[in-house]
């Protein structure tokens, strides 16, 4: 399992959300300065979002081109990947894999005329908030319903060709309560994707649970892991969690 740290950029500052609340946001260090600090820790990944983007309020593509070109770190990027001239904007400044979200859950399709296009690894990030125990997808930088389920979704998502599912309890971001171990397991046991787990981590014993994690049935366990606040805020040594889980 790989540690991913994440950068949430919005009006140019590093943020966390709570619970993607944008009224409820911790700032951190500019998206530069903290991106230099994850590469000197030893990351070999970083998890940039576009908050800007994701809700359709103007974007910061300047400082993620300036992360890609002055770090040796390989960039996934999210938040507001609705059009293939936007896919192909953020393949050309470098980056390694595309977070595709709204847009490919409401047309799945669009997962592979991205793929066709950019010739790119593609993560789907299922956002998701569990409502009467069903996991619920949620789109538009979680601020609304899709009314699809997430195991439907997964399926769908499989079928266009995603390599990766990025999941997050929108419950859970930026809350350090710990990440939702069933709903992952069910993704294990339902997809060939790869998972990436993302939301409530809050310190080296969540790690160790999702490290060990495994699918009942098909013995699959959980690619990589999102980490964020529990990072920024230090409640977790980043260089030491990337040296036990390189």
């Amino acid at each position: 399992m790989e540690v991913i740290p994440a950068i949430d950029i919005l009006d140019g500052r590093c943020v966390r959300l709570r619970m993607g609340d944008f009224n409820s946001r911790i700032d951190y260090s500019e998206p530069m300065e903290a991106a230099t600090w994850i590469a000197e820790s030893g990351a070999t990944w970083l998890h940039l979002v576009d908050l800007n983007a994701a809700k359709g309020d103007g974007n910061n593509s300047d400082e993620i081109a300036e992360i890609v070109r002055s770090t040796q770190l390989s960039v996934q990027v999210g938040g507001g990947v609705r059009t293939l001239a936007n896919a192909v904007a953020l393949y050309e400044i470098g980056v390694k894999r595309l977070v595709l979200g709204t847009r490919a859950v409401e047309e799945p399709g669009f997962i592979a005329d991205v793929i066709s296009e950019v010739q790119i690894e593609v993560v789907v990030s299922l956002d998701y908030r569990v409502e009467s125990g069903i996991p619920m997808v949620q789109v538009r930088g979680w601020t609304s319903g899709s009314g699809l389920t997430l195991r439907e979704t997964l399926a769908r998502s499989e079928e266009m060709g995603a390599s990766y599912v990025l999941a997050t309890d929108v419950g859970r971001d930026g809350m350090l309560t710990g990440p939702d171990l069933d709903t992952y397991c069910m993704i294990l046991d339902e997809t060939d994707m790869e998972l990436i787990a993302s939301g409530g981590v809050s310190d080296l014993a969540d790690l160790e649970r999702l490290a060990e994690l495994r699918s009942p049935t098909l013995e699959r366990g959980v690619h990589s892991v999102v980490v964020g606040r529990a990072i920024h805020d230090r409640r977790i040594e980043l260089s030491e969690v990337i040296e036990l889980w390189r």
